[in-house]
Parts: C-alpha cells; structure tokens; sequence
C-alpha cells in the first residue's frame, strides 16, 4: 500500500508540461530491449541488449544492422574506445563472465571468458587499447594493461561499503575514475581512483544504488539512481567527489543513465517510468517530461548539441530531431557587432523567439532568470561562430511573471526583459 501510495504522489508531482526536444524514432532490425547505446562520433554508433543483440550505425541510426555475437546472453555492458574497438560484457551465472570483443566495428566479434568464474561483471571500459577495467559483484575491480589477456584485482579500500555491487565504471582522464552502485534500499556507493586505477576509495551516498555518473569537468560530477518507491535520485560532487550531497528528485521512476545535450541541459530516461527527467539549469531543478511513443528508455548519449539518440524497450532508437533543439543560425552575414534583441511576441504565452547577433567567433551563453534574480533555463552554453542566431523559449513549466534574459559572449554582456502572461 505505501509503495502503490508513493506512485502515485509521484506521478502526480511529474505532471506539469515541459515541452522540449523531440525525438524521432529510428528503424532498426531487432524488438528486443536495448539498455545501451554508446556513439564514437556522430555517425558511428552501437546499441545492445537482450538475447546477445548488438546493432550497428554508420550513418548517424539512418540505418541500423544487426550483427553477429554469438551469444544468446543479455549483453550488460557495451564500450567503444573509436569507430573500430570495442568491448561487450555478458553473464552466465553458471560459467561466469564473457568479454566479447571486435576491432572491425563488429563485423566480427570474438568471445573469451573468464577464468575467475566467483565474480561476474557488468561494467566495462578502456581508457587505451591496452588499459582497461572490469567491475562487478562484490565490488570486484579488475585491470588490464595489455589488451585483456591478463586480468589483475585493483586494491579497493576496506571501508563498510567496498564490497556492494558496481553497476558501472567510466574515467574522466588516464588517471581520475568513478565506479558506480550499490544495493537497492540499503545503500549507493562510488568508488573513485586519481592513480589510474592502482588503488580504489569507496564512498556511501543515500540508500539507492548510484546506476551512472557523468563528468562536466575534473570537478563536477553528478550521478543518477533511485527506486521504485523514492523515485529518481541524484548525487553531486563540486570538488572532485570529497564531498557529495544525495537528493530526492520528486519524479516517479529510476535514473538508468545521464548526458547533458548542453552543460547547462541533462536528461536522465526513467526506464519503467516511461519518462524523461530534464534539468534545464545545470541540474538545480527537474521537470519529467514523457518518453516519445510513451517507450521505457534506458539509456541515452549526446554527441553534439543536435546530435543525441536513445534506446529501450521493443528494440526501439530516437534521434534527436536536430530542427526542435539548440539554435538557429538564420543568416550567412557576419554582423559588425555584438547584439540582443527583444523577445518576440512580448507578452508571450508559452513560447517566444530570441534573436542576437555576434561579430566574431566565441563562447556564448543566454539564460533565462525569474525576477529574484534565481536561474530558470539556459537557453545556448556553447562556443558558436560569428553569425545572427535565433533560439525559442518555451515557458510551458514556468508561471506568469517577469523573467530577464541575458547573453554573454566574451566581453559583451546585456540583459533584457519580457513578461509571459497565462
């Protein structure tokens, strides 16, 4: 009864409309559930899932093939170091863990498995051709420094929390690292190395598992989670992951995964909730928005502003639909100055134009603000080259009011007023 009562207060919370990015469905040869996707660049991609399936695009998930494994097991993990790499991971829990590899793309894909058969691994990732990482139950952590052929145990410290679960392992550099997880209502975890992997530190957070991490930067690091009871959950670091504050987003639904699209705009799918979680100010606030065609999504990867895909259930892939995001640039003159227009229509209701012009190339952001002076959404956060620009604020989620609206580019600076009337 309290969890049927808690899904309902949380779908009630995620009903407010945000509209934003849309998304178009990409054909692909398979119906079974998709849990990664994972692009080198914008045209070369790769998704995988149930039944061993990996499928394949050169051309951006235009087209999609199905290619051969070999394998009849769930794929848990899928990582591509370039367009030609990658690794796979895939369980049986009587024989242990297979590392399927290729360096064709996949045209070919060679199996192994481990001979360690006391620990299965979900997570895999290689910072080189020859330096990898593998991860799993009881916090195993193992390391490679010659192509997988041998496999050797990380050190990981004895606090109460290193022998949990690790759902996935990403690096930031050569040498700084997160692994992610934890055990479902008891505690999340993350483990973090700055020696490359020599040695290991765990770190309790919250009472969810910690599915994902992201960095912005060397110092910001945001993490997603939950259940089906306390719905999606966050973490965040500011300096390196010393410290980390746990949070409660208020959505109905689980965090399987995260990217930002802009650095000030993460997304984070839902999975069973058949939603999206949407930060359009950095990750201080969340809106749910629905999933296109209402799909549990799994995972989700941005290559570019305009440049995004996503994968779930029913074998189904979205792109991002490169016209309903980002900006647009409108002319090919380049303007002698620095310039912000005003919003139009104004009054607007929900949706108006912004249109400015800069001189030369540089680092652009517009933000949006309330008349308290608090951030509501940043509209560009992006290096862009000299050109005239136009960009559409959709206020669906914010109430009537006055909002200001502020673009910087290098030096220039300047902040104009609207008012958004329902």
């Amino acid at each position: 009864m309290k969890k049927a009562l808690s899904i309902i207060f949380f779908i009630l919370l995620s009903t407010a409309a945000f509209s934003q990015a849309q998304w178009i469905r990409q054909q692909t040869p398979i119906t079974s559930t998709l849990t990664r996707i994972v692009f080198v660049d914008t045209l070369n991609g790769w998704a995988s899932g149930d039944s061993g399936h990996i499928i394949h695009t050169s051309n951006s998930g235009t087209n999609w093939i199905l290619q051969n494994t070999n394998l009849d097991l769930s794929i848990d993990d899928l990582f591509f170091l370039n367009a030609f790499t990658g690794w796979a991971l895939c369980n049986d829990y009587v024989q242990g863990t297979y590392i399927i590899k290729t360096t064709n793309a996949g045209d070919n894909w060679n199996f192994t498995r481990l001979s360690d058969s006391s620990h299965f691994f979900s997570t895999i990732f290689f910072n080189n051709e020859n330096t990898g990482f593998l991860a799993g139950n009881e916090g195993a952590i193992l390391k490679t420094t010659n192509a997988g052929v041998n496999w050797n145990i990380s050190p990981v410290d004895s606090s109460s929390f290193y022998r949990y679960p690790i759902k996935k392992i990403t690096f930031y550099n050569d040498r700084i690292g997160t692994a992610s997880g934890g055990a479902f209502d008891i505690q999340g975890v993350v483990w973090q190395t700055t020696n490359a992997g020599a040695s290991w530190a765990a770190s309790g957070l919250g009472g969810e598992p910690v599915a994902r991490v992201k960095y912005k930067d060397s110092l910001n690091i945001i993490g997603v989670g939950g259940d089906h009871e306390f719905g999606a959950s966050i973490v965040r670091t500011t300096d390196k992951g010393r410290n980390w504050n746990y949070s409660l987003l208020g959505i109905f639904g689980a965090g399987y995964s995260i990217d930002y699209r802009i650095p000030s705009e993460y997304w984070i799918p839902l999975g069973f909730a058949r939603a999206f979680a949407l930060s359009t100010n950095g990750g201080s606030n969340w809106n749910s928005i629905l999933t296109p065609d209402s799909t549990g999504i799994y995972d989700i990867i941005f290559k570019s502003s305009v440049n995004g895909w996503c994968c779930g259930v029913k074998g189904r892939v979205y792109k991002l639909d490169e016209q309903s995001v980002g900006i647009r640039n409108i002319t090919n003159t380049i303007p002698k100055a620095f310039y912000l227009s005003q919003n139009f229509p104004n009054p607007f209701n929900p949706v108006t134009k912004i249109k400015f012009e800069i001189s030369d190339k540089n680092s652009v952001k517009l933000s949006v603000y309330n008349i308290l002076g608090k951030q509501a959404s940043t509209l560009v956060d992006e290096r862009l080259n000299a050109g005239t620009y136009e960009v559409d604020l959709d206020a669906s989620s914010l109430p009537s009011g006055i909002y200001f609206y502020t673009l910087q580019a290098g030096s220039f600076k300047e902040t104009k007023k609207m008012l958004l009337l329902k």
